[in-house]
C-alpha cells in the first residue's frame, strides 16, 4: 500500500438498504472518512473468477445501523 492507495471494500447491503442513493452516500461518507478515494464492491458483484480468491482473505467488520 502506497500513499496515494486507493482502499477497497467488500459490502454487503441489507436489501431493504440496497439503494444506488445508499451506495453512493457510503461511499462518499467512507472516503471522507478515511481521507482516501475508496472502491466499493458488493458481494453479488464479484467476479466468479477472483471472487473467490478475494473471499479467502475477507476480513469481516459488522457495522450497526
Amino acid at each position: 500500500m502506497t500513499p496515494n492507495s486507493d482502499i477497497d471494500l467488500l459490502v454487503d447491503i441489507q436489501k431493504d438498504k440496497k439503494t444506488f442513493n445508499n451506495f453512493l452516500s457510503l461511499n462518499h461518507f467512507l472516503e471522507d472518512l478515511f481521507g482516501k478515494k475508496v472502491e466499493l464492491v458488493t458481494t453479488q458483484s464479484l467476479s466468479p473468477y477472483i471472487g473467490p480468491h478475494i473471499l479467502k482473505t475477507v476480513q469481516y467488520v459488522s457495522v450497526a445501523s
